[in-house]
């Protein structure tokens, strides 16, 4: 676990679908950045460890997984929810 990302929800006071849609994937992108920060700027310059054998190394972490349902890919990857990424074939279809 890397850290929570918040659950509040955006007011919806004089903003339309897109514009609340918009804010929230915002908050989720700025949210992963703030988070992240640390480990992205030890994968650029690394940091030192100890191995098992005693040994200090410098190692680059990176991230090797991420786990998220299929509305979360959608957010993440910037792609419209029921829609498929690869064709322009309709939702309906």
């Amino acid at each position: 676990l890397v850290g929570y990302l918040s659950v509040d929800k955006i007011a919806r006071s004089n903003l339309t679908q897109q514009e609340h849609r918009a804010r929230g994937q915002r908050l989720f992108h700025e949210s992963m950045r703030i988070i992240l920060g640390p480990l992205r700027e030890a994968g650029r310059k690394g940091v030192e460890m100890t191995g098992g054998d005693g040994q200090i190394r410098r190692v680059h972490p990176v991230i090797a997984a991420y786990v998220a349902d299929y509305p979360e890919q959608c957010l993440v990857a910037c792609s419209k929810y029921g829609t498929c990424p690869k064709c322009q074939s309709p939702a309906d279809r």
